[in-house]
């Protein structure tokens, strides 16, 4: 397990790519570094995307991630405007 593991069998556990990204971004917001983390999580909601919807369980938390870096990084706005999405499309998912 990497420095940032997950305590079940996750997509990223089973794929590389998607677990590279993932310890990467982490690592990255981790050590202060925003602008890193946002590339990687930016690759991981178009891949999850992609893949499995953009309402997939983990396509929602990248999405989250995303917006935690954004805050980071400074931009407020972008990521209170993807937490807003992620909370209607969770709602849309799960209910109420």
């Amino acid at each position: 397990m990497g420095l940032f593991s997950r305590r079940n069998d996750s997509d990223e556990d089973r794929d590389p790519v998607l677990g590279h990204h993932s310890q990467e971004g982490q690592r990255a917001l981790y050590e202060g570094d925003p602008h890193k983390a946002i590339g990687h999580f930016e690759t991981l909601v178009e891949l999850f995307t992609e893949r499995s919807g953009p309402t997939y369980h983990r396509t929602l938390t990248w999405r989250a991630f995303l917006a935690k870096a954004l805050v980071a990084a400074g931009d407020v706005d972008e990521a209170l405007d993807i937490q807003r999405s992620v909370i209607a499309d969770r709602t849309l998912t799960l209910g109420a």
